[in-house]
């Protein structure tokens, strides 16, 4: 299979939401110093990601959709390691899921560019984003499978040793969200493709399907398409009948 696609990035300025107020923040390029470094932690970091007033206990697991009607997907990161013979490609492995169908994948990040914000956080912490392209084959063995390929925008930190981290300084804010992919997957039986995307606490190109305003919400008309557990899990009233049970649902390791 080839594959032509070309993609334009544009950093002319970023914008950051930061206690609540957008601002545009000045960045400088980081392309060449970041292949002397592992940002492997930006995109899978189980237990070891610091802990401050607003960060989490570790990346969360992606919302997805697939297709015109927003079919659910999940996707899991098993490994993330660094190519030591490519400095800015890592190397993947994970499994999909749509509906009861789970396959492993593998397949490779790769770097294409990188932005540091000159202004701190809390005068210690230097932001960034990263700009990547991700290719990754889905075990052809397995049914209903393909290659999914597109673009990863993933926002990081570095703390004082310069070790980069998921950026979650922000992660209780209004609208947070990180490692944004929009992507195609594409059949390997039929070779017709169908809009593949995902992200932490909200989707790209997602407005049909999230109705929410601070968070992440789902309309009941996509129950039929994979997001009744997760409707009743975290929109509806936590106190219903049902609701603890799906919640226990939306926390269980299916890929295991």
């Amino acid at each position: 299979m080839k594959w032509n696609v070309t993609v334009v990035f544009f950093f002319t300025t970023f914008t950051l939401s930061l206690a609540g107020h957008s601002q545009k923040t000045q960045s400088t390029d980081y392309y060449k110093a970041i292949r002397n470094a592992d940002v492997s932690k930006c995109w899978y970091n189980d237990e070891d990601q610091p802990q401050n007033d607003s960060s989490m206990a570790a990346i969360p697991e992606p919302l997805g959709f697939i297709g015109e009607n927003y079919q659910r997907f999940y996707i899991h990161f098993i490994s993330v390691k660094k190519n030591k013979a490519k400095p800015y490609q890592y190397k993947v492995t994970g499994k999909t899921r749509v509906k009861g169908n789970v396959c492993r994948f593998t397949g490779m990040i790769n770097i294409v560019k990188a932005e540091l914000f000159k202004e701190k956080v809390d005068g210690k912490y230097t932001r960034g984003i990263l700009e990547s392209e991700i290719l990754f084959y889905e075990d052809s063995l397995h049914p209903e499978t393909g290659v999914i390929k597109g673009k990863l925008t993933s926002k990081f930190y570095l703390d004082e040793n310069n070790q980069a981290w998921y950026d979650d300084l922000e992660v209780g804010a209004d609208g947070f969200s990180n490692n944004q992919c929009e992507a195609v997957w594409t059949s390997y039986k039929t070779q017709k493709s169908k809009k593949c995307n995902w992200g932490d606490y909200r989707i790209p190109q997602s407005k049909a399907l999230d109705s929410g305003d601070g968070e992440f919400a789902v309309d009941k008309k996509y129950d039929l398409f994979g997001w009744k557990n997760y409707r009743i899990a975290w929109t509806a009233d936590p106190w219903k009948n049902g609701t603890g049970q799906a919640r226990d649902s939306e926390k269980r390791h299916w890929w295991e």
